[in-house]
């Protein structure tokens, strides 16, 4: 939704949606290669079609929102897999979202 609002253009909120996606996917798949890929392509698609950097960190919260959403309901009466499963939320996260918090420093550096 964060997505199809920003972009003019159906295909390109379509396009970052799907990469997007896809960072999401290999961060909780642990693959952080993967993931660091699709954020600096995600970043350059956003820098291309004249958006603010600041709707990455818009739709991660969008996306942390709904998977919190998920494990609060899918593990209501377990609320030690709740616990565990939120960690592994929290943990992913911050994984992803550290290397985009550091390039605007290195961008300064430049």
């Amino acid at each position: 939704m964060v997505w199809g609002a920003a972009a003019r253009e159906s295909g390109a909120g379509k396009t970052l949606a799907d990469l997007h996606w896809r960072a999401w996917r290999c961060a909780l798949s642990n693959l952080p290669h993967g993931a660091a890929a699709s954020r600096r392509d995600l970043a350059t698609l956003i820098r291309g079609a004249g958006l603010h950097a600041d709707l990455i960190a818009e739709a991660d919260e969008a996306v942390i929102d709904e998977i919190a959403e998920v494990i609060i309901a899918r593990f209501r009466r377990s609320p030690a897999l709740a616990k565990d499963y939120t960690k592994a939320l929290v943990l992913t996260a911050a994984g992803l979202l550290a290397p985009t918090q550091a390039q605007p420093q290195a961008s300064k550096a430049a």
